[in-house]
């Protein structure tokens, strides 16, 4: 009897919770049908962006535009997809502005049996920035390996460069636009078209600009190696040299170089030049490395790919004279006595003029024709160099001491009168 009672005891509460549990479904899904539910990150399709470029402006990159839903309706709402929805912003339909423009949505399509319950704040921020452009020279990163015996002209571009249209933040990215492509074992011409790329400083793909053209025709000549071919070298100067200095001669450690490449290549090169050699750099006689620059598709022998330029130079040096000099302006009834009849004169020149300079090439004269009184005074000669160069200069010239006395002037004899 107990273990009846115990069992009855047992029964009678677990009949009670299932009888609740189906009390509770029934209410909930036959009493109150009515369901809310929030549907996250709904796609909002851009209408008429076309429009855009009226104003000069675009869309900047990387923006999704996403709104968020509170739905509300019968059990179906918790099928609904974000696909049973269209959503959209005509763009054209507002004043646009750079930067932030905020934009209400507009539902088209939705599901007949639901309510949107926040369709009074339904926006969109849409980011635009103004078009950009810039004209970018077309650079080709082709790799073309010939076969051995074979060599490669310079690659030839049809169009040379490329006008780039888009987002500035985007343009300001593109720091170069290439083809690339790898060919091997070349031994006959190569023509294509190759998809123009423009790139980052990274060498990354920059994506969301457009280019006027997408690719670029090229012409890659490739044919069998000439014979080596003996080609003059010419040196090549940048810069002045010290004001000091003159060059006396500049000369490379050999007259020619001898390059190979194919056969129409190399019958074209008449000169091959060196890298520049900065002269401002120059502070006495010396020797400087170079290389020498090879056309395109050609090469150098092993061992021709530098040279020793001697650079050769002569100083400013200076060398006293002795120099006569005349006097100029002497009053009457005045005498100028100077106390030597010479004066020490420093002259400036190159090492390689000094020596042709003597003292009857330079002229030196002294005024005294505002001195009228008597006394001892000092004066400085007028220097002029007769038949020098230009580059030879007076860097000092001697005082010179000198006496001015007056000169007794004899009475005039009166002859008698008859």
């Amino acid at each position: 009897m107990d273990k009846k009672d115990k069992k009855e005891r047992i029964i009678v509460p677990l009949i009670c919770l299932f009888m609740s549990i189906g009390l509770w479904f029934y209410v909930s899904n036959v009493e109150n049908t009515i369901r809310q539910y929030g549907l996250t990150k709904v796609p909002v399709e851009i209408l008429n962006i076309e429009t855009l470029k009226d104003s000069k402006l675009t869309l900047s990159p990387n923006q999704e535009f996403y709104i968020d839903l509170k739905l509300e309706g019968s059990n179906e709402i918790y099928k609904i997809k974000k696909e049973d929805f269209k959503i959209t912003v005509d763009i054209s339909e507002y004043a646009l502005k750079k930067g932030g423009n905020k934009m209400a949505v507009n539902i088209i399509e939705s599901p007949a049996d639901l309510t949107i319950k926040n369709t009074n704040n339904l926006n969109i921020v849409v980011n635009l920035e103004e078009i950009s452009e810039k004209t970018i020279e077309i650079k080709s990163e082709i790799s073309v390996t010939p076969r051995e015996g074979y060599s490669i002209a310079p690659i030839e571009i049809d169009n040379k460069d490329v006008k780039i249209t888009g987002a500035a933040s985007l343009v300001d990215k593109v720091e170069a636009v290439v083809i690339r492509g790898d060919v091997k074992d070349a031994v006959e011409d190569i023509i294509g078209s190759y998809d123009i790329i423009p790139i980052d400083s990274l060498g990354k793909k920059v994506e969301g600009v457009e280019l006027k053209s997408k690719y670029a025709d090229v012409v890659i000549k490739v044919s069998k190696v000439s014979k080596g071919r003996s080609i003059p070298i010419k040196i090549n100067t940048v810069g002045k040299l010290p004001e000091d200095l003159k060059l006396k001669s500049i000369e490379g450690s050999r007259k020619t170089s001898e390059i190979v490449g194919a056969k129409a290549l190399v019958d074209q090169v008449v000169e091959l030049q060196t890298e520049k050699v900065d002269l401002s750099q120059v502070k006495d006689n010396g020797e400087v490395t170079v290389g020498i620059i090879v056309p395109e598709g050609a090469t150098l022998l092993q061992g021709e790919e530098f040279i020793t330029v001697k650079v050769n130079v002569v100083k400013l040096v200076s060398k006293d004279l002795e120099v006569k000099f005349s006097l100029k302006g002497v009053a009457e009834g005045l005498t100028v006595t100077p106390e030597k009849p010479t004066i020490i004169v420093k002259v400036k020149a190159f090492e390689d003029e000094i020596e042709a300079i003597t003292a009857d090439k330079i002229k030196a004269e002294l005024n005294v024709e505002k001195f009228k009184e008597e006394g001892t005074f000092e004066g400085t000669p007028i220097i002029d160099l007769v038949g020098l160069n230009s580059t030879v200069s007076v860097t000092t010239t001697e005082k010179i001491s000198f006496k001015v006395v007056k000169v007794a002037v004899p009475p005039v004899k009166v002859p008698p009168q008859a």
